[in-house]
């Protein structure tokens, strides 16, 4: 197998400057105030609504199998299911 040089990797461009004024609104934006843990951990806020959003999928899933599993049971011999 031939030896096949490695390729350079392409030069990064340069950042652009950040104005004074920019980083003065980012840094006024954030406030003086030390974010509470409960907003500041993203995850966990959206593991928690990951949770509770299957938590209600499921709710829903059982209760439409518990009425077809009712309708199933008292259904007459013969009768449609629909």
């Amino acid at each position: 197998m031939p030896d096949v040089p490695a390729a350079s990797p392409e030069p990064r461009a340069a950042a652009a400057p950040v104005s004074s004024t920019a980083l003065t609104a980012l840094t006024a934006a954030g406030g003086r105030s030390v974010l509470d843990v409960h907003t500041a951990d993203v995850g966990a806020t959206r593991e928690r609504q990951r949770l509770r959003r299957f938590v209600k999928i499921t709710v829903a899933v059982w209760a439409v199998a518990g009425l077809l599993w009712a309708r199933a049971l008292t259904m007459g011999p013969g009768a449609s299911f629909v």
